[in-house]
C-alpha cells in the first residue's frame, strides 16, 4: 500500500519508520525503559523493607519502655518457638544463598546495592538500642535485623542476575541493530545499483552484476526477470521498427512513382498541346490549298513524323502506367505483409500482458507465503517467551526469521510494482499497435483507390492506343490519297474535319489523364503523410 502526502518530511518519516534497524532500536529505547522501572520497583521495595524494619524496632522500643511484662510473659512461648524458626529458616537460607557467594560480583553488587540505597547492616544507634533491649527484646532485634539482612542479600542478588542479564539484552539487541543497518545499507546500495541500470537502458544481467547481488537472491532473481523479458521486448520493438522502416521507403517509392507518371503525364500534355497547334496550323495549310498544291506534300510528311511522335508517346505511358501498376501491386502485398506481422505482433503484446498477470499472481503466492511465516515466527517467539530462558536461542531464531518474512514481503511489494509497471507498458504498447493497425487499414483503403485510379489510366492508355490505330489509318489514307489531291479537295478537308475531331478527343483523354496523375500525387502525398505520422509514432 502505496501512502500518497505532499509533505515530504511526512513521507521521509514514514520509510524510517519501516526500517527493521529503526524498529529494533526503539525495541532496545523501551527495554532500557523498563529496565530502568524494574530497578526502581527493586528500590521500592527494599525501601519497604527498612521502613518495616524501623517500625518494627520502634514498636519494640515502646514495648520495652511501657514495661508490658505480662504481654511478655504470655508471648514468651510464641518469641522462643518464632525464635527457632526464623533461625532455622535464616540459617537454611544462608546455606542456600551461600553457594552464589563464590561469584566475585555477588559481594561487589551487594555493597554497591546496599551504598546505594544508604543502608548498613548495623549501626552506632542499632547498637545503643539492642544493648538496652531486655533478653527478649534482643531476641526479636536479633530476628527482625537477620531478616532484614536477609532480605537486602537476596535483593543485591536479584538485582545482579538482573543487571547481567539485563546487559546481554542490551548488547543483543546493540548488536542486532548493527547488523541490521549494515544489512539495508547494502541492500539499498544493491537497489540503486539495479536502479541505475535500468535507468540507463543496460537490461543486460553481466558476470559483475550477477556478483554484486549474488548475496540477494530476490534481487537476482528480479534482475534476470528484467533481463528476460527486456531483451524479448527490445526484440519485438527492433523487428517493429524494421518493418516501419520498409513501410517509410514503399511509401517513398510510391511518392517518387506518382511524381514520374505526374511529369511524364505533363510532357504528354504539352506534347498534345504541340500536336493541337500543329493541327491548327495544318488547318489553316489546308485552307491555302488551292493556292499553293505543292506545299501540302510537305505538310503531310510533317504531319507523318508527329504522328510517329505520338505513338512513341503514347507507348511511353502506357510503359509508365504498367510500372506503376506493378508497384502498386508489390506495394499491397508488401503492406498486407506489415499488417500481418502487426496482428503478429499484437499477439506478442498480448503474451507479455499475459505473463506479467502469471507474474504478478505468483507474486501475490509469495506474499501470502512472507505473511504466513511471519505468522510463523510471531508464534514462535510467543512460545519462545513462554518457554523463559530455555526459549531465549529460539526467540532469536524466531525475529531473524521474522525479519527475513518482512524483508521478503518488502521485495514482493516492488516486484508487485514493477510488474504493474510492466501490464501498463504492454498495455500501451498493444495500443500502440491497434493504431498502426488502424494506419495500415487506411493505407490498403488509398492502395485500392490507387489500383482502382490506375486501372482507369490503363483503359484510358488502351483508348489512346485505339485511337492512336485510327490516327494511323487516317494518316495512311492520306499518304493514299495524297497522289488524288488535286481530284478530292473536298474529301480531303472532310479528312482534315476528323482529324481535328480525333486531335480534340485526344486532348480530352490527355487533361483526364492530367487529373488522374494530380488526385494519384494526392493520395500519395497522404501516403506520405501517414508514413510520417507511423515514423513518428516510431520514434515515440
Amino acid at each position: 500500500m502505496k501512502i500518497k502526502s505532499k509533505n515530504p518530511s511526512f513521507r521521509t518519516v514514514f520509510r524510517v519508520f519501516k526500517r527493521p534497524n529503526f524498529i529494533v532500536s526503539i525495541a532496545t529505547l523501551f527495554y532500557v525503559i523498563l529496565f530502568c522501572l524494574a530497578l526502581l520497583q527493586f528500590k521500592k521495595r527494599d525501601q519497604i523493607v527498612e521502613d518495616s524494619y524501623r517500625d518494627r524496632v520502634e514498636r519494640l522500643k515502646l514495648i520495652e519502655a511501657n514495661a508490658l511484662k505480662r504481654e511478655l510473659e504470655t508471648k514468651n512461648n510464641r518469641y522462643e518457638s518464632f525464635k527457632n524458626v526464623e533461625y532455622r529458616s535464616i540459617a537454611d537460607s544462608k546455606i542456600e544463598f551461600q553457594g552464589w557467594s563464590d561469584f566475585f560480583w555477588t559481594s561487589f553488587m551487594k555493597n554497591s546495592w546496599m551504598r546505594l540505597l544508604n543502608f548498613s547492616p548495623e549501626n552506632r544507634t542499632a547498637s545503643e538500642v539492642k544493648n538496652s533491649f531486655s533478653e527478649e527484646g534482643q531476641i526479636n532485634f536479633r530476628n527482625i535485623a537477620n531478616m532484614r539482612i536477609e532480605s537486602l542479600e537476596q535483593s543485591a542478588f536479584s538485582v545482579g542476575m538482573f543487571c547481567v542479564f539485563g546487559a546481554g539484552t542490551l548488547c543483543l539487541l546493540f548488536f542486532l541493530n548493527i547488523f541490521l543497518y549494515k544489512d539495508s545499507k547494502a541492500t539499498s546500495i544493491k537497489i540503486s545499483i539495479l536502479k541505475k541500470k535500468i535507468e540507463s537502458g543496460d537490461i543486460l544481467l553481466t558476470t559483475q552484476a550477477e556478483e554484486q547481488l549474488v548475496d540477494s537472491p530476490a534481487l537476482l532473481t528480479l534482475a534476470e526477470t528484467i533481463h528476460k523479458y527486456g531483451s524479448e521486448l527490445m526484440t519485438e520493438t527492433d523487428a517493429i521498427k524494421s518493418r516501419f522502416s520498409e513501410v517509410s521507403a514503399l511509401t517513398h517509392l510510391i511518392n517518387e512513382t506518382s511524381h514520374v507518371l505526374n511529369s511524364n503525364i505533363s510532357e504528354e500534355n504539352e506534347r498534345i498541346r504541340e500536336i493541337h497547334s500543329l493541327a491548327n496550323s495544318i488547318k489553316g495549310e489546308i485552307s491555302n490549298i488551292d493556292r499553293n498544291a505543292d506545299s501540302y506534300y510537305i505538310l503531310v510528311s510533317s504531319l507523318n513524323v508527329e504522328i510517329k511522335q505520338l505513338d512513341e508517346i503514347i507507348d511511353h505511358v502506357g510503359s509508365a502506367v504498367e510500372k506503376s501498376m506493378k508497384g502498386a501491386s508489390e506495394m499491397e502485398k508488401n503492406i498486407e505483409s506489415g499488417s500481418n506481422t502487426i496482428v503478429q505482433l499484437a499477439e506478442s503484446v498480448s503474451k507479455i500482458e499475459n505473463n506479467s498477470k502469471e507474474m504478478k499472481l505468483i507474486a501475490s503466492l509469495i506474499k501470502q507465503i512472507s505473511e504466513r511465516i511471519n505468522l510463523l515466527a510471531l508464534n514462535a517467539a510467543i512460545e519462545s517467551a513462554r518457554a523463559g530462558a530455555y526459549g531465549r536461542g529460539f526467540s532469536v531464531v524466531a525475529r531473524e526469521v521474522g525479519a527475513l518474512a518482512q524483508e521478503t514481503d518488502k521485495s514482493m511489494k516492488t516486484i508487485e510494482s514493477l510488474i504493474q509497471k510492466s501490464i501498463y507498458e504492454a498495455d500501451l504498447g498493444r495500443s500502440l499497435v491497434n493504431r498502426s493497425g488502424e494506419l495500415y487499414e487506411n493505407i490498403i483503403k488509398d492502395l485500392i483507390n490507387l489500383k482502382s485510379s490506375s486501372e482507369e489510366i490503363v483503359n484510358l492508355v488502351e483508348l489512346q492506343t485505339q485511337k492512336r490505330a485510327r490516327i494511323k489509318y487516317s494518316s495512311d489514307q492520306i499518304d493514299k490519297k495524297s497522289d488524288e489531291i488535286y481530284n478530292s479537295i473536298k474529301q480531303h478537308k472532310n479528312a482534315n474535319s476528323g482529324m481535328e475531331t480525333q486531335i480534340s478527343k485526344i486532348s480530352k483523354i490527355t487533361n483526364g489523364s492530367l487529373s488522374i496523375s494530380k488526385s494519384l500525387m494526392d493520395y500519395s502525398d497522404q501516403l506520405n503523410a501517414k508514413s510520417t505520422r507511423i515514423e513518428n509514432i516510431n520514434k515515440i
